[in-house]
């Protein structure tokens, strides 16, 4: 889904037995540049994406057009909610703690998607129902550990199974680098006037902000962190509106 390839998503629902709503987390390292990589530290992380949101980040509205025909017909749903989670849990900084389809849809400005999730019934997260899942570093931690349960693969002849993974260890290169520090405590910085502002002034710094970091303003080999970034203002942003609808 995330390659665009119509055919072959086709091909794994109706003829391998796949479904839409199956989650895959990819690990990586906040402040990295790349993902695929693994870590247990505090700036580790994995996203979870459906094929659904794996399309809509990509920006393949030829494959969101599938996946909403497989959904018409009982073969996925629309709403999953996936999270981004951090060794100890869900959530923390520069990661969302919870997302559907919509939600990345919004996020990414895909305005050719939005209409045709809103047609289909597609919601925001705040109004889905959530279901509990184990944290993907404690799976992984399992498997390490040559655990698996009676659907799962074991590990022997299936060495090469993390082949498209760097993984490291507690390692100093995997600390969040000074870039990503840097940015994070300026934006900090920019906030600490938002409760003194009015309503307006409040949707134009954040406006401001998210055009600043949206992902497509920046080069190539700084798109994974200015994303993080960029999801981290939309979390802040989330937060202090919820707290202004609760407080009027």
């Amino acid at each position: 889904a995330r390659n665009g390839m119509v055919s072959e998503v086709k091909h794994l629902v109706l003829n391998c037995g796949c479904h839409c709503d199956t989650i895959v987390s990819e690990f990586g390292c906040i402040g990295s540049g790349k993902s695929g990589i693994f870590t247990r530290t505090d700036c580790g992380f994995a996203e979870e994406r459906t094929a659904l949101i794996a399309a809509i980040q990509a920006g393949w509205l030829s494959v969101v057009e599938t996946i909403l025909e497989f959904v018409r017909v009982g073969q996925g749903s629309l709403n999953v909610v996936c999270h981004e989670w951090n060794p100890r849990g869900i959530g923390g900084d520069c990661l969302r703690p919870c997302y559907t389809a919509l939600d990345q849809a919004k996020l990414y400005h895909r305005a050719d998607i939005i209409p045709l999730l809103e047609k289909a019934g597609a919601l925001p997260h705040k109004r889905c129902k959530k279901s509990r899942r184990e944290n993907p570093f404690d799976v992984r931690a399992r498997q390490d550990r040559g655990e698996h349960t009676h659907y799962e693969q074991s590990r022997e002849g299936r060495d090469d199974r993390y082949e498209d993974f760097t993984f490291s260890e507690w390692a100093d290169e995997a600390q969040m680098d000074e870039e990503m520090k840097r940015a994070v405590e300026s934006l900090k910085e920019e906030l600490q006037q938002y409760n003194n502002l009015s309503e307006a002034e409040q949707t134009k710094l954040f406006r401001k902000l998210s055009a600043r970091w949206h992902p497509d303003k920046h080069p190539d080999d700084k798109k994974v962190m200015a994303t993080r970034v960029f999801q981290w203002i939309q979390h802040v942003k989330d937060e202090a509106w919820e707290n202004r609808a609760w407080s009027a």
